[in-house]
């Protein structure tokens, strides 16, 4: 979906930080609208990380390996 409004975000942030974040900034300009996100809100390389880790875990479990709850199962 194309949203051809203009949107500004403000955000506080300590002001030690932004002096030394600023010069960076201004030296890489990039516009948000421009990073492809899938329809779950991830980038397009961090979904297909998330579903290879799953499809492993999947294929783990299936072949035995033990599954914990929690981590005090762990011990």
């Amino acid at each position: 979906m194309s949203n051809t409004r203009s949107s500004g975000m403000h955000i506080k942030v300590n002001p030690e930080i932004k002096a030394s974040v600023e010069p960076i900034l201004s030296a890489i300009p990039f516009e948000l609208s421009s990073i492809q996100l899938t329809e779950n809100g991830y980038t397009t390389d961090f979904e297909a990380e998330l579903l290879s880790v799953s499809d492993e875990s999947y294929v783990a479990v299936a072949n035995g390996a033990k599954v914990y709850k929690n981590a005090a199962e762990l011990e």
